[in-house]
């Protein structure tokens, strides 16, 4: 496949495998994400002794690497780089409160979901056969 844009961090060959039966995805590498913004952030209190960061923004433009393995014999393997616009995103950070210092301790991204759908093509022998989310 093609390979990274410049500069790359990290070792890994996959970041991240998902099945699609005839296919096993692996995403290879991502581009865009620095351009995350954050449009709203919310503080609560939910009164169980913790602290909840809520965040809603979004992605100007993500772009992935993707390797499609056929799992079945007659399935072709494929290669693609789609890019999606605009792309939506929710966190919460949870944080444990105390009434002395440090007062927050123990940040833990209690979810993390993207709110729009990255759809992939799948098509075997150039019939398409259905769309995959590869957000989820």
């Amino acid at each position: 496949g093609e390979p990274p844009p410049t500069p790359c961090e990290g070792g890994s060959s996959a970041l991240r495998e998902v099945d699609f039966s005839p296919y096993t995805v692996i995403v290879r590498w991502v581009t865009g994400i620095n351009s995350l913004q954050v449009d709203a952030v919310n503080v609560s209190a939910p009164g169980d002794g913790a602290v909840v960061v809520g965040f809603r923004g979004r992605f100007d433009r993500l772009t992935v690497s993707l390797h499609g393995k056929g799992t079945w014999k007659v399935v072709p393997d494929f290669d693609s780089i789609p890019s999606w616009d605009h792309i939506g995103w929710t966190a919460q950070v949870s944080m444990d409160c105390h009434p002395s210092f440090p007062f927050l301790s123990q940040p833990r991204i209690s979810q993390l979901h993207i709110e729009d759908s990255m759809e992939v093509p799948i098509a075997l022998f150039g019939v398409k056969l259905t769309s995959r989310d590869i957000s989820a």
